[in-house]
């Protein structure tokens, strides 16, 4: 690891084929773990909604077009933070901050601020995780539950139910 330190300074092409291929990687992580959870859903995982079904199969369709496009054509943080906790909801697990910002796809402060921007036009909640006080737990608002189930419950939307 030094070695590679004192050779790589972090600028230059090198430095953005590493960035690129490492990119590249977690890109392939995710679509394996996506498909693992697809061919073994977790034990337990309930019957969710109709609802909660299309918008897991949008996620699924946004990490897909990610891959086919790369990242950074497409960007909608709120969105997919939105959509995590929704389907995370329905799938009875809370998220943790570090989780939902995992699912905005962009660098963790920028995730920060539109989590901060949602919780102020009272999208989204946090607590204090009473397992871990370190931890900080972010849920849906009712005003957010019922705009998503209001969006997904839409007809336009029935080819996403099926799984």
């Amino acid at each position: 690891m030094k070695e590679w330190r004192r050779g790589h300074s972090g600028y230059g092409e090198d430095s953005q084929k590493l960035r690129t291929s490492l990119r590249d990687i977690a890109e392939q992580i995710v679509a394996l773990v996506e498909d693992l959870e697809v061919l073994n859903p977790r034990p337990t995982q309930t019957k969710v909604s109709d609802a909660a079904t299309r918008a897991r199969n949008l996620q699924r369709l946004r990490a897909k077009r990610e891959r086919i496009f790369g990242a950074s054509l497409f960007g909608e943080p709120a969105w997919d933070i939105l959509l995590d906790l929704y389907v995370s909801e329905a799938n009875g697990r809370e998220e943790c901050v570090s989780n939902a910002c995992l699912a905005s796809r962009v660098p963790p402060t920028t995730a920060l601020r539109w989590l901060r921007g949602l919780e102020e036009q009272g999208w989204i909640s946090r607590r204090a995780d009473d397992a871990d006080r370190r931890r900080t737990l972010v849920k849906l608002t009712p005003k957010a539950r019922d705009a998503m189930d209001r969006f997904f419950g839409q007809p336009e939307l029935q080819r996403f139910a099926a799984e």
